[in-house]
């Protein structure tokens, strides 16, 4: 039970994170990166697919968590029903439950209206995200600290929209720049490989058709002219070019995520430690520890790859930064697992007052 338990919090923090994380892609990185609306069509596509799926996947979680709740709180002969009603009507858990899976519902169905890339669903999609992140904060830590009470809270919200915000668009941008959503070529005049093919080949009808001699040689030198500015790129070029536009748009959002992931995490540090050898001594402590240092490889890990690596995308194409996105993300899987941990683990302060 203790092991299932902590694969649903798990999974219900990534679910959350890819939720923002897609919206935050979306009207963020894809609105503002300069892209065809072919490539934006189809990066949105899949923001809207990553969403729908995840927000399934977190009702799914819920419903396990609900089973799990109900499993500790009964007697062997209490009803399911009847503990599982009690604990959904009359406590502040069944409140917030409530709220994530319907909000979970509701994003759902509209990530799947936002397959057509309407922007108003987009901005109403960024409100539910938005309220979903802030969920979590109202079952944790956050409401029963011993002190600061009013910082606990929003800097928890904070903390998940941060993370979100930094690690959440950048899983979304390495899917949809993996799947290959950047794949249309760019021409020199901004059109796409089948708009001048078609140009092209009305030119020469047009040609054909003409009686006179010197517009024909007219038409044949115009197209033969216009024709050099085609150009054929490679799947690999195509990537590199793609990937070197969404990194422009996202690197000042990464640093707006992580600046307010440290701050938020300072406060809550703040708020559940207060002693220094509560650090080390004891489990929480010791679990904050490891997170820390997870997020601050990342944090390194991110500048070495902004400084040295997004640079030499043109020319060494996408391979060095696809590695690095990868490393990144399988660190903040980690310390998404040590949060899950941490959520369960009583502060010192709480472990002091029992």
């Amino acid at each position: 039970m203790e092991t299932l338990g902590y694969v649903t919090r798990f999974v219900a923090y990534v679910a959350i994170l890819a939720i923002v994380g897609a919206v935050a892609f979306r009207l963020l990185i894809l609105k503002r990166s300069g892209l065809t609306i072919g490539t934006i069509g189809r990066g949105s596509r899949r923001s809207a697919a990553i969403g729908a799926f995840a927000s399934m996947v977190l009702v799914v979680v819920d419903i396990v968590k609900l089973g799990l709740q109900t499993s500790e709180m009964r007697f062997p002969t209490d009803s399911w029903i009847k503990v599982a009603l009690t604990m959904l009507l009359q406590t502040s858990w069944g409140t917030v439950w409530m709220i994530q899976v319907a909000g979970a519902i509701l994003l759902a169905m509209t990530f799947s209206l936002a397959r057509k890339d309407a922007l108003p669903r987009w901005n109403v999609l960024a409100v539910m995200s938005i309220g979903l992140a802030a969920t979590p904060a109202f079952a944790s830590h956050a409401m029963s600290p011993q002190r600061l009470l009013q910082y606990a809270i929003p800097a928890d919200i904070a903390h998940v929209l941060g993370v979100s915000l930094w690690l959440g668009t950048l899983g979304v941008m390495f899917a949809s720049i993996l799947g290959g959503d950047g794949s249309e070529p760019r021409l020199a005049h901004g059109e796409t490989q089948s708009t001048t093919q078609s140009a092209l080949q009305s030119a020469s009808f047009s040609a054909s058709q003409s009686t006179s001699q010197s517009m024909s040689q007219s038409t044949s030198q115009s197209t033969s002219q216009s024709a050099p500015h085609t150009t054929s790129f490679s799947t690999s070029q195509l990537r590199a070019n793609y990937m070197a536009s969404l990194l422009r748009t996202f690197s000042p959002w990464a640093l707006t995520g992580a600046a307010l992931v440290v701050a938020s995490g300072l406060t809550s540090a703040l708020v559940h430690i207060e002693h220094w050898a509560d650090l080390t001594g004891t489990r929480y402590g010791q679990t904050l520890l490891l997170k820390v240092s997870g997020v601050g490889v990342i944090v390194l890990l991110g500048w070495r790859n902004w400084k040295f690596v997004t640079p030499g995308i043109p020319t060494q194409g996408p391979a060095r930064m696809t590695r690095g996105m990868s490393i990144e993300l399988l660190i903040a899987l980690v310390i998404l697992g040590l949060t899950a941990a941490l959520v369960v683990t009583p502060p010192p302060a709480e472990v002091m007052t029992h």
